[in-house]
């Protein structure tokens, strides 16, 4: 029989749970062919993409979150939506976007997270981290410097031009 978007974006997050990321997939684009109302559709379409992003179909991923309005996402799923962004970004070798996305995100990562020891504000950092060493041109990261001065991270900006200042 034919079941409710809810039941298959309940039964992808199960699949995703034991790392079957092709029958997750499967259950997130049947809820999406259900016509879900639009709350939930965004969460199937962040489910699918993250779900895409495991099999590393980093494209199909993209092109899944595109359709993602983050705004219509709890404030916990808007991290990760942010996060999954970034991620994409860093594989498809855009670090600058990355970067950009990591920092204009993670103000609210700290405001919605009262939790320091939050495992997802360590993966924010590092990827931050890995970021903004592969960032090509220091106008851009001068930029991101100049966008975010007052960001915690801006620290790791100045420290990435001062390493290439100094000849790294």
């Amino acid at each position: 029989g034919i079941r409710l978007p809810h039941v298959e974006n309940l039964l992808g997050l199960s699949a995703i749970q034991t790392k079957n990321f092709v029958e997750s997939e499967v259950h997130f684009r049947r809820g999406l062919a259900l016509k879900p109302d639009s709350g939930l559709e965004a969460y199937l379409q962040y489910n699918l993409a993250s779900s895409q992003y495991e099999q590393d179909h980093v494209d199909e991923a993209s092109k899944s979150l595109r359709q993602v309005s983050s705004k219509s996402l709890d404030a916990t799923t808007q991290l990760k939506f942010h996060y999954l962004k970034a991620l994409i970004y860093h594989r498809l070798a855009q670090d600058y976007e990355a970067c950009s996305e990591l920092l204009g995100s993670s103000l609210a990562l700290s405001a919605a997270s009262t939790d320091s020891n939050n495992p997802l504000a360590e993966r924010y950092r590092l990827l931050f981290s890995n970021s903004v060493r592969e960032v090509k041109s220091p106008e851009n990261l001068e930029a991101l410097y100049k966008d975010f001065e007052d960001h915690p991270y801006a620290d790791l900006v100045l420290y990435e031009l001062g390493l290439r200042a100094m000849g790294r």
